[in-house]
């Protein structure tokens, strides 16, 4: 496409940061040469974007501090013709360039050949081809694919993009989807627990490669044929040579300083694959609700698109790394390079900050950013180490920790290398201009002396005392405890407290049902008075008119006997004649039998009153009295146990003790417990390389989850005499003593607690863990 005004056209641009100056690299599109310019003549070359004049730019230039003429421009565009660099239908200018009596260029104007000189040497370094913009950079593509077929799917996931109100369309049914998940959210957790296994894993890895990541790109590739009007390059390229993936070649829109695509087109292209990742998970999630109650598997795929999509989404969303988040931002605020100038926004580097610094943007918001930026490193950082290294080095011990030094050692030998290069980079410039040596000269002496203040600084901070204290997760312990339990089996009669009640040791808890236990204690009570009756009469001896008494007793059973025996036959005799019924005639001759017995009774306590007792038919009353006493203090303490009582005072806790009235306990089964809250007992996993500087008594501070502004002082009370495995590596059981008079803390809750330690330097409080890796761990390697 061609213009009637000159436009800046190039295949490919790269920026080379150094120190003092920005260069930048533009490939010809002709003959893929590559041709070096500095900031200024870029500024200038990119005036010409196809809709000014030749006086037109010269004019904006000139407004924007640069010291040119026409005639200086008009050399400018012939060496820019010549390079390839420059597009037109007709241009006064081209016949102007070919005038005689056009001035020579002076040798400090840019020229093609000295420009295609200096730029080849630097296009071939790795810093110019590491250094290139990342937002401009184009993976090779390995295999090339047809996307007309597939360009039905991109649209359709782009739809939402094209208008507002479609935006809004989306935004409301992605947060009515949000509360159907979360209203089912045991079914979606279910799911989400059955992706964990490693075949499923395996599917959704395939699925991810076929679905998610080929649909983003396709929406990519169809919003740039609907901005730009032709299909780009796609095909499937190979991260780390090893890992396949699609990929669209869009980079000449994107790129933030082609000047011939507007920002909305950049904007758009990059915001294709978030929305296609939106309407894809909208859709994903749609078809889980859809066939969640099906027996097939289409369920799990769906909620693996969906998670997969709404990872990728928040992934690239994400303005600290270099996707479409932070392309968005940087072309937003016209910004190519903004971590760059975040970077340098911080570290003072103040001829870079001013040399890059974007406009219309204030200076607190980019160094907002670029702490949000290395923040965002550390995380990353953070979790790589404890991923990675920590695995390792509990897989491999020495050899692990090695590899993952290994690692890291590769992963910063590129920067290192970019380093070197853009210090070799600035030296050669320094040759070439006397001012920059000297310049470079005066800062390394500054340089030299803030690092020396910054390292006296930090000796001095590292000598400063410091008491470490090793910190560790709590749990509340009640200080004393007791299980209240049923003592004989029986049913819940009454409850006489509630969960929470303070009570006072013996308070009556509870009563169980007493009907048999009563009977018990009234029945041995009669037995008793009977035998302390007979060995009353066995050691006085008969009267005579106990003896008459006893005689009369004879007669009177003999008679009773008499008749009930008459009876008994004379009913017997009706029965056999049918005159009566069985069931009388049985009733009469158990009542003869009965009296027949008390007969015999009455005539056994004639005998022995008449004979008196022997000293050994004493002794046996004797006996039989203390064993029924014994069975009399059974049967009252067991009727005592239907009672039940606080064993101690404190809280009554149970779950179940509302539900209790009516229930039946067997003998120990656990109706409630009293706890002692007044002083609670804090349970501390302290890591074991820390138990060292624990001691019993020590000072000691926890602060609780439900009480975030609330430190709880105590003292340590003990120390578990083993280590024990827990989810964090081994750790020692340490119990804090705290008083706890309020009542705030309530047992089993949970929060951090720190022991105070010894005081030393704060430089070995702080570097406690690298000592130890050498102290120990380097130790063992040693033969």
């Amino acid at each position: 496409m061609s213009s009637a005004h000159p436009q800046l056209v190039y295949r490919r641009q790269s920026r080379i940061s150094t120190r003092y100056a920005e260069i930048i690299l533009l490939t010809s599109q002709d003959d893929g040469r590559v041709y070096r310019f500095d900031e200024t003549e870029f500024r200038l070359a990119s005036l010409f974007d196809g809709t000014r004049s030749l006086a037109e730019a010269v004019e904006v230039a000139r407004a924007q501090g640069t010291d040119t003429d026409i005639a200086a421009a008009k050399r400018f565009l012939s060496e820019l013709d010549r390079a390839g660099l420059l597009e037109a239908e007709t241009a006064a200018w081209q016949t102007a360039a070919n005038d005689s009596d056009l001035a020579e260029a002076t040798p400090g104007e840019w020229n093609a050949e000295r420009a295609n000189r200096e730029a080849e040497p630097l296009a071939k370094s790795r810093l110019a081809r590491q250094h290139a913009l990342r937002e401009a950079r184009t993976p090779d593509i390995a295999i090339h694919l047809p996307t007309r077929w597939l360009l039905w799917a991109g649209r359709l996931l782009n739809w939402p993009m094209h208008a507002r109100w479609r935006m809004a369309a989306l935004g409301v049914v992605l947060f009515c989807l949000g509360l159907g998940v979360y209203n089912n959210r045991v079914g979606v957790w279910v799911d989400l627990q059955r992706l964990v296994g490693p075949w499923a894993i395996i599917q959704i890895a395939a699925l991810g490669f076929f679905s998610v990541n080929l649909l983003g790109q396709i929406a990519r590739a169809a919003e740039y044929l609907r901005r730009v009007g032709n299909l780009p390059a796609f095909g499937i390229t190979f991260m780390l040579r090893v890992i396949p993936r699609f990929y669209a070649d869009v980079s000449p829109v994107i790129a933030n300083h082609d000047q011939r695509f507007a920002t909305t087109d950049r904007m758009a292209v990059l915001g294709s694959s978030l929305v296609a990742m939106l309407s894809l998970l909208v859709l994903a999630t749609l078809g889980w609700f859809v066939s969640r109650q099906s027996a097939s598997h289409l369920p799990l795929l769906y909620a693996g698109v969906a998670v997969l999509s709404g990872w990728v989404f928040l992934l690239r969303l994400n303005p600290m790394s270099r996707h479409e988040g932070y392309q968005l931002l940087a072309t937003r605020l016209d910004t190519p390079d903004l971590r760059d100038v975040a970077v340098a926004s911080i570290l003072g580097r103040g001829r870079i900050w001013r040399r890059l610094k974007p406009t219309g943007v204030s200076t607190p918001v980019i160094r907002l950013y670029a702490l949000a930026v290395v923040a965002w490193m550390g995380v990353v950082a953070w979790v790589l180490f404890h991923l990675v290294g920590v695995w390792l080095e509990r897989e491999w011990a020495g050899l692990g920790v090695v590899l993952f030094l290994v690692l890291c050692g590769v992963a910063m030998w590129n920067p290192m290398k970019r380093t070197r290069a853009r210090n070799k980079l600035a030296q050669e410039m320094e040759a070439r201009n006397p001012e920059l040596a000297a310049r470079r000269r005066k800062k390394r002496g500054t340089t030299v002396i803030k690092w020396g203040i910054g390292i006296a600084v930090l000796l001095l901070l590292a000598l400063i005392p410091y008491t470490y204290e090793p910190t560790g997760d709590f749990k509340i312990l009640p200080n004393e405890r007791s299980d209240v339990r049923a003592l004989i089996a029986g049913e819940v009669r009454e409850v006489l407290v509630q969960e929470g009640q303070r009570v006072e040791q013996g308070q009556l808890l509870a009563r169980l049902s007493d009907d048999e236990e009563r009977a018990r204690v009234a029945t041995s009570e009669a037995r008793l008075a009977r035998l302390q009756a007979e060995l009353a009469l066995a050691e006085r001896g008969a009267e005579p008119e106990e003896i008459a008494l006893a005689e009369q007793r004879v007669i009177t059973a003999q008679r009773r006997y008499d008749s009930s025996k008459r009876e008994a036959e004379r009913l017997d005799s009706a029965y056999q004649r049918g005159a009566a019924t069985g069931q009388v005639a049985n009733q009469a001759q158990a009542q003869a039998d009965l009296d027949r017995e008390r007969l015999a009774e009455a005539k056994n306590s004639l005998d022995v009153v008449r004979a008196g007792s022997s000293d050994e038919e004493i002794t046996a009353l004797k006996a039989s009295i203390s064993a029924e006493e014994a069975t009399l203090a059974y049967a009252r303490q067991q009727l005592e146990y239907t009672d039940i009582k606080a064993p101690r005072a404190g809280r009554v806790v149970s779950e179940d003790l509302r539900f209790a009235q009516g229930a039946y306990l067997a003998r120990g089964d656990l109706l409630l417990s009293v706890e002692e809250t007044g002083k609670v007992l804090a349970e501390i996993k302290i890591p074991q390389n820390d138990i060292g500087d624990v001691e019993v008594g020590a000072p000691a501070s926890a602060k609780a989850w439900a009480y975030p502004g609330v430190s709880f002082v105590g003292t340590v009370a003990g120390i578990a005499p083993n280590a024990e495995v827990s989810e964090y590596g081994r750790v020692v059981r340490v119990q804090m003593e705290i008083e706890n008079a309020d009542g705030r803390l309530r047992p089993e809750m949970t929060g951090h607690a720190k022991v105070e330690g010894d005081t030393q330097p704060a430089g070995l409080a702080f570097t406690r863990g690298l000592a130890r890796f050498f102290m120990i761990e380097v130790w063992s390697w040693i033969p």
